[in-house]
């Protein structure tokens, strides 16, 4: 009985963050395996250039959970090869993407961006709908929300509605 009630726990679940370091596949489609009937995806990585996207997960066991992803956000992206793979398994794969943002550091000049819509194979995606959102930002602290490194006052997103959202956050606001 415990069991059926953590899967149905686990289905429950829309919105999950992650912090990573390097962009990980395999470990990404791992949560999604765990929480089939996720919406809403927020991947924070590290500058870490070393990492390879391998996964071992069979892609028949991921298809339903592919099925729901509407947004994808992607913090701290550089358009390296090892990001450029991690992302382009969404763009891809996932048939129902509405959005899929990324912030990266620094300027991302028009160039960059045509330069990314190509090799993320934006041509060739599953989702008709789906959108590439390319969000630059300058300075050490990353944008939006609690949920940044040196912070921690994260404790309270699960109670908001879009814990992402750090305007209805008052330890957001007064930092």
């Amino acid at each position: 009985m415990v069991a059926g009630n953590l899967e149905m726990l686990m289905r429950g679940v829309k919105v999950l963050h992650i912090t990573s370091s390097g962009p990980n596949l395999d470990a990404v489609l791992g949560f999604l395996r765990v929480f089939p009937y996720l919406e809403k995806l927020y991947i924070m990585s590290s500058l870490q250039t070393d990492m390879q996207n391998v996964h071992h997960h069979e892609p028949t066991a991921l298809i339903e959970s592919l099925d729901h992803i509407r947004y994808v956000e992607l913090k701290c992206y550089t358009g390296t090869e090892p990001d450029v793979d991690f992302a382009k398994f969404f763009v891809l794969n996932a048939k129902a993407l509405e959005l899929m943002k990324f912030v990266v550091k620094g300027r991302c000049t028009q160039k960059w961006r045509t330069d990314q819509y190509k090799c993320l194979q934006f041509d060739s995606r599953a989702s008709p709908n789906a959108l590439l959102d390319f969000r630059s930002y300058s300075g050490h602290a990353y944008p939006a929300g609690c949920i940044r490194r040196g912070n921690h006052h994260n404790e309270h997103v699960l109670s908001m509605v879009n814990p992402f959202d750090s305007s209805s956050c008052s330890h957001c606001r007064d930092a």
